[in-house]
């Protein structure tokens, strides 16, 4: 639409973008709130959030992502406004949200993010995407919270959180890696040794093999090849596989 690339806007522009967001076209109404968004109104767009959030209007991720992230007016008013109006939208405008921050490093959001992170009433997926951004938002009273989290009985939890660890590097997170990467779930374990790794400390690889855990001295291995830090062959040598030579 055009409307917003001349940033057009009075009322019967803005009637006619609301009556666009109520249709049975996902591309219709995405192009509708792609307008708002460059129009740089903000409580236009405001109102169009609420509006896609009440009514369970679906737009693509990442499109939604993209509009918030061009608006055109005071982003700083709009990221004032989103963690506002946070708690009345639904968890899937929650997560495009939260998205929006972690993107751009917003770091004023992170104790309202924090505290959301501590409810019990914030849904699952709102809480592995907050986790997700205090891997990008570094916030030292978070990694309590999320070495708390990673011993949940949810594999999905453990799986973000050994990620999000990887960002704190401290001899705590260290030792709780050192355990979650003898997890169950290979998702976890893959995800603790890709931390761990990263910390670049040659006695973790020691300790690991000296745990005489198959799975993690494996899944170690496999994720040194993934680093680069060691060769295919010598990755199936590690693991135990015959490596045939022409």
């Amino acid at each position: 639409m055009l409307l917003g690339e001349y940033k057009l806007s009075n009322i019967e522009i803005k009637d006619f973008l609301y009556n666009c967001l109520n249709t049975n076209s996902t591309q219709l109404r995405t192009l509708a709130l792609k307008s708002v968004s460059k129009i740089g109104n903000l409580d236009y767009l405001i109102n169009f959030i609420r509006y896609i959030s009440d009514n369970g209007k679906y737009v693509n991720n990442k499109m939604f992502i993209d509009i918030i992230n061009m608006f055109c007016g005071n982003k700083n008013l709009l990221n004032k406004n989103l963690i506002k109006m946070f708690n009345e939208l639904n968890y899937e405008v929650q997560k495009v949200i939260i998205e929006h921050f972690k993107n751009n490093k917003i770091d004023y959001v992170k104790l309202d993010l924090l505290n959301m992170l501590k409810s019990e009433n914030t849904h699952k997926e709102v809480k592995i995407s907050i986790i997700k951004y205090f891997a990008v938002v570094k916030y030292k009273e978070a990694k309590q919270i999320i070495i708390d989290i990673i011993n949940s009985k949810d594999w999905e939890y453990r799986t973000v959180c050994a990620s999000t660890l990887g960002n704190y590097n401290s001899e705590e997170s260290i030792e709780i890696l050192l355990k979650t990467i003898t997890d169950k779930n290979w998702y976890v374990r893959y995800n603790s040794a890709m931390s761990l790794l990263g910390f670049d400390k040659d006695y973790i690889e020691e300790r690991i093999i000296k745990q005489e855990d198959k799975y993690s001295r494996d899944i170690l291995f496999y994720a040194m090849f993934v680093k680069d830090k060691i060769s295919y062959e010598k990755y199936l040598e590690e693991i135990g596989d015959v490596v045939y030579s022409c």
